[in-house]
């Protein structure tokens, strides 16, 4: 400023030369670059120290993923191998029932012939044969058939054999599980150390 303007408006003001003024500036300035690049250096390598923290959350995530994955496989496995034994524990006695079953079947048909060729021939000789034919042979039909009824006494129905044939009953762990829903997989935590490289950051604005 002129010699005037210094006398007249600005005795009380602190005033120098603008070159010596300039270059304090200059230097403030030169601090205040070095204080805010610094502050840009910490802040690029607490991003980066995010990114790579993230990066391990991934994998961690994707590990424990895998993990949930594989053990849950290795139940269903066991659930299916459990239930394949089961299903031919079934079969087999269904097997063995069926054979009982076969064989008791064969022996009604047996026994139905055998009286229907009775009753057939009865009836025949009643209705066709001689006098003396019924004389006859009348003893001898009396006598079969008291053989029949006696080899073929009155049959068993099936229905206790079918209600007994077989039964199921879950397990109480099942049952508990289904009742109450409880996780029989596996928990999820937190590892702290995993995170630890997360900063947070309070920023002054």
């Amino acid at each position: 400023m002129c010699i005037k303007c210094f006398a007249v408006s600005h005795t009380q003001h602190k005033c120098g030369e603008i070159k010596q003024i300039a270059d304090e500036f200059s230097k403030h300035i030169d601090v205040d670059i070095k204080q805010v690049r610094q502050r840009i250096y910490e802040f690029n390598y607490l991003l980066a120290d995010a990114e790579a923290c993230a990066a391990i959350i991934y994998t961690a995530a994707e590990k424990v993923e895998n993990e949930i994955i594989e053990n849950c496989e290795k139940m269903k496995q066991l659930i299916d191998m459990q239930m394949q034994q089961l299903k031919q524990e079934v079969r087999s006695l269904q097997a063995v029932a069926m054979k009982d079953i076969d064989a008791k079947k064969d022996s009604l048909q047996l026994a139905l012939v055998a009286m229907e060729s009775y009753t057939e021939y009865a009836t025949a000789l009643k209705s066709k044969g001689s006098y003396n034919d019924v004389t006859v042979c009348a003893e001898k039909l009396r006598d079969r058939a008291g053989e029949l009824l006696q080899t073929y006494s009155k049959a068993k129905k099936s229905d206790e054999c079918c209600a007994a044939f077989v039964g199921f009953t879950p397990s109480h762990v099942v049952e508990e599980l289904v009742q109450t829903g409880e996780n029989i997989i596996g928990n999820i935590g937190c590892n702290t150390p995993a995170v630890a490289g997360i900063l947070v950051l309070k920023i002054n604005l």
